[in-house]
């Protein structure tokens, strides 16, 4: 049985105020959009400007219709994604407008902070409590990071690239699954190990001036959730339909990057948007700035350039792709955000 107290806190009260955690969250955002806008300007001194600008203004328009209509199958896709990991506790127009805010709230902020406001939706009508529906929310991006690795191999074989960290890239391959395989290994050590965890965590609580025992309970419960979402991911009944759908979301991505590709160029090898694809994601994993600004960029004119693509033309389909999917993220999740009548401010409850 879930702890009621594990629920994530609904609305807060009208007089609540943002605490300290928002405030650094936003300085952190601030400093991040100032080093994007920096690296922006220094590119501004290797670009051909007026170049870059008749790319874009001269983008074919169907192509980019198709990526719109790839995004939107992506939205549902990873909707149903999060429908399959609750055990379909939670309705899935449910799931798809908690996915819309989402990828609203990454858009706006940074550090991946629209998964804290996905597991805030989630944990409200489902039986399982705060803390083991965001380790559910981390098993669908491990599975989703093992799906994008697997299409990333089978993409290897025969391709030379240009470059020498393209090089570099390629031929660290065998590193890629040894640390994704190191992760699955940590986590079945954990699931192992549940009982002597929670009696270490017990043990170590003791040692806090905690006003009662209720709140060590509390926090055992939590512990305790976040183990129990974990092993999800070695319940295949529930983690292959999983991977399969989020093999579907890849695929959606990459011919999403590839129409970006050929809206501003001709058509490059299919390839080169499953580079597009993989780099960004990796990108996007270590620096998570809003919406991905400036990680996507550079990850699309780094994968672009093995292929032997100029920077003007990979940088204009990054420009095109990103801002119709950030656009399209933004409308839709407002539009989710008004349907459940959910704010950013609930995600900064002091509580």
């Amino acid at each position: 049985m879930p702890n009621p107290a594990d629920k994530f806190p609904e609305t807060p009260g009208p007089d609540c105020k943002l605490d300290s955690g928002q405030g650094s969250l936003a300085w952190r955002g601030l400093f991040q959009a100032l080093l994007v806008a920096g690296l922006l300007v220094a590119a501004c001194f290797v670009l051909d400007l007026r170049r870059l600008i008749q790319l874009l203004l001269a983008a074919r328009p169907w192509p980019l219709v198709v990526l719109v209509a790839c995004q939107l199958a992506s939205i549902c896709l990873h909707a149903k994604r999060m429908h399959i990991l609750l055990h379909r506790a939670v309705p899935f127009m449910t799931a798809f407008h908690a996915s819309n805010i989402c990828n609203l709230v990454n858009s706006v902020l940074p550090l991946r902070a629209g998964e804290f406001a996905l597991a805030i939706i989630l944990s409200r009508g489902s039986r399982c409590g705060g803390a083991e529906v965001l380790s559910r929310i981390l098993v669908d991006g491990l599975i989703a990071l093992i799906s994008i690795l697997f299409i990333f191999l089978a993409a290897l074989p025969g391709f030379s690239p240009q470059g020498g960290i393209g090089a570099h890239l390629v031929n660290g391959w065998l590193y890629y699954p040894l640390i994704f395989g190191g992760i699955i290994l940590c986590m079945l050590l954990v699931i192992r190990l549940e009982n002597r965890l929670l009696a270490l965590t017990d043990a170590l609580l003791g040692w806090f001036p905690l006003h009662s025992e209720q709140v060590k309970g509390d926090i055992l419960a939590r512990f305790h959730g976040l183990i129990s979402g974990l092993r999800v991911i070695f319940a295949l009944r529930t983690s292959l339909p999983v991977l399969l759908l989020s093999l579907c979301t890849w695929g959606c991505l990459i011919a999403l990057n590839y129409c970006g590709m050929i809206a501003v160029m001709d058509p490059p090898p299919f390839r080169a948007a499953v580079f597009v694809t993989f780099l960004a994601a990796m990108g996007m994993m270590l620096f998570a700035t809003p919406a991905g600004v400036g990680t996507v960029h550079a990850a699309s004119v780094l994968a672009l350039s093995m292929f032997g693509v100029s920077m003007e033309k990979a940088l204009a389909s990054a420009i095109l792709t990103h801002a119709l999917v950030t656009a399209l993220n933004i409308g839709v999740g407002i539009f989710s955000a008004h349907r459940t009548n959910f704010h950013i401010r609930k995600m900064f409850r002091p509580s």
